[in-house]
């Protein structure tokens, strides 16, 4: 194992990089805080950065890595479905001496954090579902993101696209990275993400979701365009220990547009005995 790290002054999380299982995995990830580990799991889109991910380690301590074929991360080669992403992220945790953690997905990341919760229940302390991917109803279709035009997109996305947080959240991540890397990053992970997701119908969280044991908090944008809402009861009908907050005037991205009441939900849940 090698771990390198880069300190940036601007951002408070530390950005390191872990090699691992004999260099088949290269991990870019963020570190930051003290006290119970969370591992934190991005969506389709990658590893949005921001004072969410500075807020929740004031309380825990934070590990947000890319995915494989992810942004920078490698080894996306080695895995074929979200079965064994999952498990790769069993893996990691051993890599990182994690015995157990709270996970907190989102949208995607929601689904690989089930699917982790139901496959390696000794691993997870308690489970956050932000928006999750991983059901689907033929009567109420995911949005297909892939195939969307940009503008459509955003709209589904975001409660209010002309609000100041959109835009403050556009800026940051513009001035995080470059714009050229920035809109690489993306589609590289767009394309990593298809090969996990498509066609959405055969997603097989929904043969293993009631294995979950971990209590669980299930956090929803009411206005979410990606994932309808109504997906919130579907989960907590099928985990034993699972509560609903929804949030309203917001989207996909309650850690965004609703960043307040997004950390002060999860973190009470996460530090109730």
């Amino acid at each position: 194992m090698t771990i390198l790290t880069n300190n940036k002054e601007s951002f408070h999380m530390e950005s390191r990089i872990l090699n691992f299982q004999n260099g088949k995995f290269s991990i870019n990830f963020l570190q930051g805080g003290s006290g119970t580990p969370l591992l934190y799991l991005h969506s389709a889109s990658g590893l949005q950065t921001g004072e969410y991910l500075n807020l929740l380690s004031q309380n825990f301590q934070v590990y947000a890595p890319w995915h494989p074929g992810f942004g920078p991360s490698t080894g996306e080669e080695h895995l074929s479905d979200t079965v064994d992403l999952a498990l790769y992220y069993q893996d990691l945790m051993d890599e990182l001496e994690i015995e157990s953690a709270c996970v907190v997905g989102h949208s995607f990341g929601g689904m690989l954090a089930a699917e982790i919760a139901a496959l390696c229940p000794n691993r997870v302390k308690k489970l956050v579902l932000v928006s999750p991917l991983g059901l689907f109803r033929e009567d109420l279709p995911v949005l297909d993101f892939f195939s969307v035009s940009p503008d459509k997109l955003v709209n589904a996305l975001w409660h209010d696209p002309s609000s100041k947080v959109f835009q403050h959240a556009r800026a940051t991540a513009t001035s995080e990275t470059p714009q050229v890397d920035l809109e690489a990053q993306k589609q590289r992970s767009f394309a990593t993400a298809k090969k996990f997701l498509v066609p959405f119908s055969n997603w097989g969280l929904k043969h293993r979701i009631n294995h979950i044991q971990a209590p669980t908090l299930i956090v929803w944008g009411e206005s979410d365009g990606l994932v309808p809402s109504d997906y919130a009861r579907d989960f907590c009908s099928q985990i034993q220990q699972a509560q609903v907050t929804l949030l309203p005037n917001c989207g996909h991205l309650p850690m965004f547009e609703q960043q307040d009441s997004f950390i002060s939900t999860v973190t009470e849940f996460l530090q109730k005995a």
